[in-house]
């Protein structure tokens, strides 16, 4: 049977939508952050040629309340000594001070010591000719790796005349010889030193060789 067309019309579908709409701007900025990311990557990252980063920090120093007091007396005569050591190339020592007071004194509440005090007693019947004060120190890293170095601070002085008191006043600054790698740094530097193992020249000779003195 025949099939004769009497009338068609086609059927037209117009879909409108905004061209600022929130499917727009999240496409944008999926293709603004595809381009920026790897810059970002990179800045944060040292740069294009990165060999090697060198970081800053201030330590944290501490004080050990480990110390050597050396007071020479004549050539023929022991020295007097004050410490808390207790051997010294496996003798023991005799502590000879009647009194010891060692402080530190935050002076602007920063949780950082300003001012380090001590003072020592002891009687002899001898005229002192040199002093010789040694204090242990610890500066602490915790930013980037964490490291304890230990270090030392010696006072030296020669008495020309015979006195009864003598006073030290100076600063106390941290010199840092060179730079300090994390290779290896705990284990060359996170150790304590003991007069037990070293005679005090060797002492002094090791922590000189130490980046950080």
């Amino acid at each position: 049977m025949a099939v004769i067309e009497i009338f068609s019309s086609p059927i037209q579908y117009k879909y409108k939508s905004k061209i600022y709409s929130l499917s727009f701007f999240v496409v944008i900025f999926l293709i603004i952050l595809s381009f920026l990311t790897p810059f970002f990557v990179i800045y944060n990252t040292g740069g294009f040629s990165l060999k090697n980063r060198i970081y800053t920090e201030k330590p944290d120093v501490s004080f050990k309340y480990k110390y050597l007091l050396l007071a020479n007396r004549d050539y023929n005569m022991n020295p007097i000594i004050c410490s808390t050591f207790r051997t010294y190339k496996n003798n023991e020592i005799e502590d000879n001070c009647t009194l010891v007071k060692i402080r530190e004194i935050d002076t602007n509440v920063d949780s950082k010591n300003d001012i380090f005090k001590f003072e020592f007693q002891f009687y002899t019947d001898k005229p002192i000719r040199s002093l010789n004060v040694l204090f242990f120190f610890n500066f602490q890293l915790t930013q980037l790796f964490e490291a304890t170095i230990e270090s030392i601070v010696l006072f030296t002085h020669i008495l020309n005349e015979e006195v009864q008191k003598v006073k030290f006043y100076g600063d106390l600054i941290l010199e840092q010889k060179g730079l300090l790698s994390s290779e290896g740094l705990y284990e060359k530097y996170n150790d304590s030193i003991e007069l037990a193992d070293y005679s005090l020249e060797e002492l002094l000779m090791q922590n000189l060789n130490r980046k950080c003195q």
